[in-house]
């Protein structure tokens, strides 16, 4: 009998539209008897209601587009198959009386397969697609988990599995995401691709944009106003706000990102409620702007971007208030996006969500040991200054009397950082709140190991400890202390480590063991392969208001060793998912180093623990809820 191949047409770039068109077609070349259709999101949100009002209520487009699968497949029956699936052999001879097909997705975590969502092949009203939709019903937080790991879940809790084949991964998605990709890139060549995917029936591109879902700027009521001097621009920090913007977003809240300048394209923009905002012809803004004043201390060193007057910037109040929103929230609004007196005009609840410790200091970003900001600063040791009443005491002093004027609750993504701020009298008072920086869990994510080294060309053969950063010079980021660890270990160990690199260009660190320079690593893919392909990440920095690179690396499965006494000693859980060492303690980061990759054994459940952690903690859509939780609380709605 004829059945039908279901599809959910997508909301995407028409740049993927013909690929899309392509892929459809090879579903209906090999099922010639079968009916297409294609459904809208709309559609099914509409069929759903009467049966989920729960589930169809509170989901999220991209939550309902997860949904939407089971439910078609359970009301129609069929084959439902991704948009970016291509079928290359016919489906047909699985089309058996009451069973069930799932795919499974290839084992990239060394931790199992994993139930896949890409296709779903059975009859109509197959007990296991009730029990998923039932699931969503009762519990539709159960949507904010990646869609595999959410199916495997419920898969495992069904107990009627008789009824359900799992298709083998050779058989439906033969190649990972990353052989893909390398393909692509031109890593991979043409006949080692054919031999992979040889007697397989579909063929999964991994093509589909992976971001949260678009909402129309303007369509909606704007509810949070995200206030940061760019969008994903370089350094950890403004990525990090990025991520919390969209994560908002992806869950149902309205925010609008303001941004000085953004670093994405504008159709990027115009999907993601991103607006720069409005310059007054000849109003000093910007980098340079704002760095004007730093001119009168010559013994401050312009490169280090150190340190922040906030004398210029544009009419930020106005800009927000445009908009109307319940809630700003600001992140970094230094380099030239608004002084201190245009933060102190606006007129809204603000929750700063702290990137640094700009907020209450007389300017630095990070006081580098130095205890002044705790009295007013003066004499400022990153100025070059003997002079009490120098620039850090007046912004200090301009900082303590505009701070008052604002509705203000704090948020810090740290132990270490709540502490912090606690200590200056700028934020006395102020009602602090610990929510982690999140992570798209779909973009980092565990990566064949061997796989990625011969991406990155790094030795199969050796253990790689993996040190980087922005600007990997900069002495915050403690690489002197981890040069100094490794020469410890490089007599006994050069012929099993190696050190790979990325911030920084090649240099003779005088190491026993062989050093690779990765360069500067600005595609998140390549961050990623470098990541997986290491056996330990070392983040040995004195200052760090969360560590990117720490929930970064632990989200792509590989442990990592740290100092205490910052940032990183609220990610990283001692000798679980990592090794947190004395603070500028060489000798014990040397220790660490050794002891996590001693053992295999220990290695592998290491890394297991760090992915299990990060998706447990950092996922941004869990995030997002904690600062949703924040803004009813504090807009009483």
């Amino acid at each position: 009998m004829p059945y039908t191949i279901h599809q959910l047409l997508p909301t995407l770039s028409p740049a993927l539209l013909p690929f899309l068109s392509l892929s459809a077609a090879s579903w209906k070349r090999q099922h010639p008897q079968w009916e297409y259709r294609q459904w809208t999101l709309q559609e099914v949100r509409e069929l759903m209601w009467h049966e989920y009002p729960t589930l169809t209520r509170t989901a999220s487009d991209g939550m309902l587009a997860i949904a939407a699968r089971y439910f078609i497949l359970c009301r129609e029956g069929g084959l439902y198959a991704d948009a970016d699936v291509e079928c290359a052999r016919p489906f047909d001879d699985l089309m058996t009386e009451g069973r069930l097909c799932l795919a499974e997705s290839p084992d990239t975590c060394g931790d199992g397969r994993l139930t896949d969502t890409l296709m779903l092949a059975g009859q109509q009203e197959h007990p296991f697609l009730r029990f998923v939709l039932d699931r969503m019903e009762q519990e539709p937080e159960l949507l904010e988990k990646p869609g595999n790991t959410l199916l495997t879940l419920l898969y495992e809790e069904f107990e009627d599995k008789e009824t359900v084949t799992l298709l083998p991964a050779s058989a439906v998605m033969p190649c990972t995401e990353d052989e893909m990709e390398l393909y692509r890139r031109g890593k991979l060549a043409e006949d080692e691709m054919r031999q992979r995917t040889e007697g397989a029936r579909s063929l999964c591109y991994y093509r589909l944009d992976r971001r949260p879902p678009a909402r129309p700027v303007g369509s909606e009521k704007t509810e949070i106003a995200y206030v940061s001097t760019t969008a994903g621009g370089v350094g950890g920090a403004f990525q990090a706000g990025l991520r919390i913007h969209l994560g908002l977003r992806s869950i149902g809240l309205h925010s609008t990102m303001l941004v000085l300048q953004s670093g994405l394209p504008a159709e990027e923009n115009r999907r993601y409620g991103i607006r720069p905002v409005r310059r007054t012809a000849g109003q000093p803004c910007g980098y340079g702007a704002a760095m004007q004043p730093l001119k009168a201390y010559p013994h401050y060193d312009i490169g280090s971007h150190g340190f922040d007057p906030a004398e210029v910037g544009v009419s930020l109040a106005e800009d927000i208030e445009a908009l109307n929103p319940r809630l700003v929230i600001l992140h970094g609004v230094n380099g030239g996006l608004a002084s201190i007196e245009t933060l102190g005009r606006i007129r809204r609840k603000v929750v700063w969500r702290l990137p640094d410790c700009w907020a209450f200091t007389g300017g630095c970003y990070y006081p580098g040991g130095c205890t002044r900001y705790l009295t007013g600063c003066g004499r400022c040791p990153k100025l070059g200054s003997d002079d009490p009443h120098d620039l850090s005491h007046r912004v200090w002093k301009r900082k303590a009397e505009v701070w008052q004027k604002l509705d203000m609750t704090v948020v810090v993504p740290t132990l270490w950082m709540k502490r912090m701020a606690a200590k200056s009298p700028l934020l006395a008072g102020r009602e602090t709140v610990v929510i982690p920086n999140g992570l798209d869990l779909s973009l980092y994510r565990p990566a064949d190991r061997r796989l990625a080294r011969r991406a990155l060309r790094l030795p199969q053969d050796r253990k790689i400890i993996l040190f980087g950063a922005i600007n990997a010079f900069d002495p915050r980021k403690g690489f002197a202390y981890l040069v100094e660890a490794l020469r410890q270990l490089s007599g006994r160990h050069k012929d099993e480590y190696g050190l790979a690199v990325f911030g920084m260009g090649g240099h003779d660190l005088g190491l026993d063991i062989p050093v690779h320079f990765l360069g500067y690593l600005h595609d998140p893919y390549l961050l990623r392969l470098a990541y997986a392909a290491a056996d330990v990440m070392a983040v040995p920095s004195l200052e760090e208001a969360f560590g990117q690179t720490v929930s970064e690396a632990m989200a792509c499965g590989t442990p990592v060793v740290s100092f205490l006494e910052t940032g990183p000693e609220s990610i990283v859980r001692h000798l679980h998912s990592g090794y947190l060492a004395r603070y500028k303690d060489s000798a014990d980061l040397a220790q660490g180093i050794e002891w996590i990759l001693a053992d295999d054994g220990r290695t592998a459940t290491l890394a297991r623990n760090a992915r299990r952690q990060a998706v447990e903690l950092y996922d941004m859509r869990i995030v997002a809820r904690q600062y949703e939780s924040l803004y009813h609380r504090l807009t009483g709605r």
